[in-house]
């Protein structure tokens, strides 16, 4: 749930108005980054703890797939903090998106949202009834859309369609918004693998 409070935030670093109302959001969403660190390093401690206790088998892997989604959750926490920052870095040097890059990445975004939701809902779930179907079909659309917009950035630089500092900005978000989408299909595997095969 905080992660995707956390992503919440992000659309709004776009259409911020002003640099007091846009270092608010950041600084929101640093201190979610922060706290899910925090919830990491705790609970994965946790789990240690209970794996010391002389547990069955199942139950050793039911903890190593705990452990696993925890330390992707964070993960996504992290992508969506350098997404932030590279927002950060692009208003700093001033770089501005046609309103075609713009669609782009609101696109990839969404589908990014979608995978989330998805992968919300099977952790939310019984793991027993986990959709990994709807999860694989929303990571497939992520990296079918990341290959689309890659073709059509390269053919961009090679047209000169826009500068080098405008190329770089565009391709880092996008490539963010997929690499986060790589941890979110691992939490649903590891509840699918862990869980659901026992």
């Amino acid at each position: 749930k905080r992660v995707l409070r956390m992503y919440g935030f992000l659309p709004a670093l776009r259409t911020a108005k002003s640099e007091e109302e846009f270092d608010e959001i950041f600084a929101r969403v640093k201190k979610y980054e922060e706290i899910t660190d925090r919830m990491e390093v705790e609970i994965a401690q946790y789990l240690t703890r209970i794996s010391a206790g002389g547990i069955s088998e199942a139950s050793s892997q039911r903890v190593s797939g705990m452990l696993r989604v925890v330390d992707n959750l964070e993960s996504i926490g992290d992508e969506i903090y350098q997404i932030a920052v590279t927002r950060k870095n692009k208003r700093a040097d001033a770089v501005h998106f046609s309103d075609e890059l713009n669609n782009n990445l609101a696109r990839i975004s969404e589908l990014t949202l979608t995978a989330l939701q998805v992968m919300d809902s099977n952790l939310n779930g019984e793991y027993e009834n986990a959709d990994l179907q709807a999860a694989y079909d929303a990571e497939d659309a992520l990296n079918a859309y990341r290959d689309q917009l890659r073709a059509a950035h390269l053919d961009a630089l090679k047209n000169s369609t826009y500068d080098y500092a405008i190329g770089t900005a565009y391709s880092g978000l996008y490539a963010l918004y997929e690499k986060l989408g790589d941890y979110v299909i691992n939490v649903s595997e590891a509840i699918g693998k862990k869980f659901v095969e026992e």
